[in-house]
């Protein structure tokens, strides 16, 4: 992973103002993970990261605490990274998603931003640019909390955006519902 020392909040020349953001990176290879937090934390001074080597493990810390941004590997043991996007997308619908991949394919990348990702890298990549994307998604995501219905929005809206949400979740609980009866072996009766 090329490194090139850009500009960041630890440096005093640079006058960026220091805003400290949490990253969640997800991935089973452990080598990979670790340094890639290492590099993004050396360069990149105003990221804390945090890691994870399940998206199981991800999906505990991300109920537990907010995140900035996730990195994730797409590829994995237990749960995908498409998986990963449909339960961010219960969980912390307002968090990018940032997905890694050495085994991209044009049908791959448009599944991955159909479910939500924000971008979908090929491995190997830079570390500038995952912290660009990185970047980039965080403001994107909080331009569009600052857009989000107001007190000033009519009332009409405010039902129809808590009408699609309340679908959307209804339609995750029934998928739950069935990956809970496929594991149990039972079977719906009605």
């Amino acid at each position: 992973m090329g490194l090139r020392h850009l500009p960041s909040c630890g440096d005093r020349s640079s006058g960026l103002q220091c805003l400290m953001h949490d990253i969640l990176v997800i991935d089973d290879d452990a080598v990979f993970m670790e340094t890639l937090a290492e590099a993004m934390r050396h360069s990149h001074r105003d990221l804390t990261m945090i890691t994870a080597t399940t998206a199981e493990h991800g999906l505990r810390l991300l109920g537990r605490k907010h995140f900035d941004a996730v990195i994730s590997d797409f590829r994995m043991p237990g749960l995908n990274g498409m998986d990963l996007l449909q339960e961010c997308a219960v969980v912390c619908p307002d968090t990018p998603v940032i997905m890694l991949t050495g085994y991209g394919s044009r049908a791959l990348e448009q599944d991955a931003l159909t479910y939500g990702a924000y971008a979908l890298l090929q491995k190997p990549v830079d570390c500038d640019v995952i912290y660009s994307a990185v970047s980039r998604s965080i403001l994107r995501s909080r331009m569009l909390q600052r857009s989000l219905p107001s007190a000033f929005t009519p009332p009409e809206i405010h039902l129809r955006e808590l009408v699609n949400h309340r679908e959307r979740l209804s339609a995750r609980l029934k998928v739950i519902a069935q990956r809970l009866d496929d594991a149990l072996g039972t079977e719906d009766p009605s």
